[in-house]
């Protein structure tokens, strides 16, 4: 689960084989989907508290923003469901199956991969930052930081420094 993701925060799709956007009626969501691109990730799309006035309005306005997209071998079901009293539940796990079967056996190892290498480059990065952090010391980006505070050096300028030494 992500709270409040925006246009920084898709990286679910590098770690999970389903994605599912959850949307809510009324609180603006939909204005927010569209300019995150949030819906593009999503291979299953909720709208969560379907009980309350304007969900089916929701649905609508997530078909229509889809149908402007790219087909795509799997098509994007949006399921309504009011997670209070399970309506809508079990019509979500049935998607979330059939999604589970579009992927098999071939794609899940693709994605898994693709996934591993996500991970690892993650890894050797986080790796190389801390590396070189110790190495350059706290003191030299400090002293870089008010070099292009004094406008002495271009932020830029001031990285290929940082690496070089």
């Amino acid at each position: 689960e992500t709270v409040g993701a925006g246009q920084g925060d898709v990286e679910i799709v590098q770690v999970a084989d389903t994605t599912i956007v959850v949307e809510v009626p009324g609180l603006g969501d939909e204005v927010q989907a569209q300019k995150a691109g949030i819906l593009e990730i999503g291979d299953i799309l909720v709208v969560n508290k379907g009980d309350r006035p304007g969900s089916d309005r929701l649905a609508k306005e997530l078909r229509m923003m889809l149908s402007l997209g790219e087909k795509n071998e799997w098509e994007t079901p949006i399921v309504t469901t009011t997670a209070t009293n399970g309506d809508g539940l079990d019509f979500l796990w049935e998607k979330i199956n059939e999604h589970k079967s579009y992927l098999g056996d071939n794609k899940k190892n693709k994605m898994r991969l693709r996934r591993i290498n996500y991970e690892l480059e993650n890894q050797v990065s986080q790796k190389l930052f801390t590396k070189k952090m110790i190495q350059i010391g706290e003191n030299e980006i400090q002293r870089m930081a008010e070099r292009i505070l004094e406008r002495e050096i271009d932020p830029l300028t001031a990285v290929e420094k940082i690496i070089k030494e």
